[in-house]
């Protein structure tokens, strides 16, 4: 318990740290000392659970009349209150206070902060919302100077306020600026350029093998570069433990790695020219491009989480695949562990049916069974079908011998597979992803609205230009911010 009275001394309990996110951090070292302790592991997550509880029940201070002033022009000045709070809440998986009905209250405040919160909820003004999003997406070309012109006068006139301390009428420049860096906004356009992407990749798909680079393929390559900007952007400007928070993360790093090793096939396959016809380097870009469209569909389907029915399930179906990969180790060493053995039953009655060197040219009935390309082959052959045996496409007639006793011993370990995996491991699999979702569902409001306030706080500071026209404006952007400073976060 050394590390315990490490973390909280005299020292830490008088310094003048918000109390909120020191119980952050203690909850959090508490749950790492759990994973290491394991003589004192449920009562370190006991504590950690208490400390947790002790931040939720700082929140229920706030009565009904201070929350009600947050409902109005106040709600960025308390939001920007607890960014800091909440960050830290994300970054040490405080999962209760973020789903505490007036932090997320304010997440979803701040997540359309800048539009006219009073005619959102409707229908109508949601519709025509959604149809100038893509309107504004479509002309961004032609925005581009004046979104430029507005933010740095936005610059210009936040340096103003802070000098002579007054606050001026919002122009129409203001208006549009406040809609740009909305985050609802960010995301709406961020779907639309991977919708497009989506399109393009599926183009790729239903064409026939080129050589030579079609228009699709320069226009996917120019989006490559913007996601692989948006996603270093991303990651930079927020921690590594939030950016791993979000599970969809790890599927655009593993896109745009496909990415990178398609570029590098083509060009080589460009610089070797020749025909598509017997290319087999371009037929495997080719595969790693339908790989791609998969994962770009798989990936776009994100946007279900903004739905509390749907979002759920997706979180559950995350949780599964761990669950999942679990079961499919142990599938592999039971599938390597029985090939092994069957193969190792072939290979001795070759041994046994083999004639010796001198009369191998005189015998006519030269071993035809299972293992008659090698042992090798013989064990990716056992492999391969034990593999789809579990599945139920099982062909006893494929494992043919030449000796009733081979015969015999393949049919006893064949069944003893059988019953291992189909009937054991795949019964364990289903009680695992039964146990899985009924956790999920038991606490599915807490993990929706945690996942919902992990992209909330990532789109938040994303760069509102969309891909791939963010390819010249991050550049401009940085190097303006390096050289005078972003106003704007310095009068926050």
């Amino acid at each position: 318990m050394d590390q315990i009275e490490d973390a909280v001394t005299a020292n830490n309990l008088c310094d003048c740290k918000n109390p909120i996110t020191t119980a952050f951090e203690l909850s959090t070292k508490l749950k790492e000392l759990s994973l290491i302790r394991d003589e004192s592991e449920s009562f370190l997550k006991e504590l950690a659970r208490q400390v947790e509880d002790f931040s939720v029940t700082l929140m229920h201070q706030i009565n009904t009349r201070e929350e009600s002033l947050m409902d109005h022009e106040n709600i960025d000045s308390y939001g920007s209150l607890l960014d800091d709070i909440t960050a830290s809440a994300i970054r040490n998986s405080q999962k209760k206070f973020v789903s505490h009905p007036l932090t997320f209250r304010l997440m979803k405040s701040r997540w359309k902060y800048g539009l006219p919160h009073r005619h959102v909820p409707r229908k109508g003004f949601r519709f025509l919302l959604y149809i100038f999003v893509i309107l504004d997406t479509a002309l961004t070309p032609v925005l581009s100077p004046f979104i430029a012109y507005t933010f740095y006068k936005d610059q210009k006139s936040q340096k103003d306020r802070n000098v002579e301390g007054q606050k001026k009428e919002k122009s129409l420049g203001d208006v549009y600026l406040d809609y740009l860096t909305t985050p609802f906004v960010i995301f709406m356009k961020d779907k639309i350029c991977q919708f497009v992407f989506i399109i393009l990749h599926i183009r790729m798909c239903v064409l026939d093998s080129s050589v030579e680079p079609r228009i699709e393929e320069y226009l996917i390559l120019i989006f490559y570069i913007g996601f692989l900007m948006s996603e270093l952007q991303q990651y930079l400007t927020s921690e590594s433990r939030v950016y791993l928070r979000n599970m969809w993360n790890y599927v655009d790093l593993m896109t745009l790695s496909l990415h990178a090793v398609i570029v590098i096939l083509r060009v080589i396959s460009v610089g070797l020219g020749g025909d598509p016809y017997h290319n087999r380097l371009l037929e495997i870009t080719y595969y790693i491009y339908g790989v791609n469209t998969l994962l770009l569909v798989l990936r776009f389907s994100s946007i279900l989480e903004a739905n509390k029915t749907v979002g759920p399930l997706q979180l559950a179906l995350f949780r599964m695949c761990v669950d999942l990969f679990i079961i499919l180790v142990q599938f592999g060493f039971v599938i390597v562990a029985f090939s092994m053995a069957i193969t190792m039953v072939y290979t001795a009655e070759l041994s046994y049916v083999t004639p010796p060197p001198g009369e191998r040219q005189s015998n006519t009935n030269r071993a035809k069974g299972f293992c008659q390309n090698g042992t090798y082959a013989c064990l990716y052959k056992a492999s391969t079908h034990l593999i789809w045996s579990v599945f139920g496409l099982t062909d006893l007639e494929k494992m043919e011998s030449q000796e009733q006793l081979s015969s015999t011993v393949v049919g006893v370990l064949y069944v003893l597979f059988l019953i291992i995996s189909v009937i054991m491991l795949v019964n364990m699999l289903v009680a695992l992803l039964t146990n899985t979702y009924d956790k999920v569902e038991t606490n599915a409001d807490v993990e929706w609205k945690f996942s919902r306030a992990v992209v909330a706080e990532e789109y938040r500071r994303c760069h509102p230009i969309v891909v791939p026209f963010n390819i010249l404006t991050v550049p401009i952007a940085r190097w303006y911010i390096r050289r005078y400073g972003d106003i704007r976060e310095r009068v926050s």
